[in-house]
């Protein structure tokens, strides 16, 4: 487990992993009327596991972060110059004026 704050979601990430079917189970539960002692803060109880889902996924499948983030880099630099081989070609084969900053 990475996270001290669960392992619900580590547990859920590995189950998928292995191809393990996942069903939710209804259970019963008595109404509590005192404050949870689980969660005192709904903010930091979602930021928390936030970032344990993110460990989890960082854990689990670290080329499909890591390769998405690359792709999205990779795409993000290319649109400049993409642009600018579009401007090149229709001056060139065309009539048009090119107005480039560099």
């Amino acid at each position: 487990m990475l996270s001290s704050h669960t392992y619900t979601h580590e547990t859920l990430f590995n189950a998928i992993d292995r191809r393990l079917k996942v069903v939710s189970v209804p259970l019963a539960a008595r109404h509590v009327e005192r404050p949870s002692r689980l969660i005192s803060s709904l903010p930091r109880h979602v930021w928390r596991a936030g970032v344990a889902v993110l460990q989890s996924i960082l854990g689990f499948r670290p080329s499909q972060v890591y390769g998405s983030l690359g792709i999205l880099m990779l795409t993000t630099g290319l649109a400049p110059f993409l642009r600018f081989v579009y401007f090149f070609v229709r001056h060139y084969f065309g009539s048009g004026r090119v107005n480039v900053a560099l």
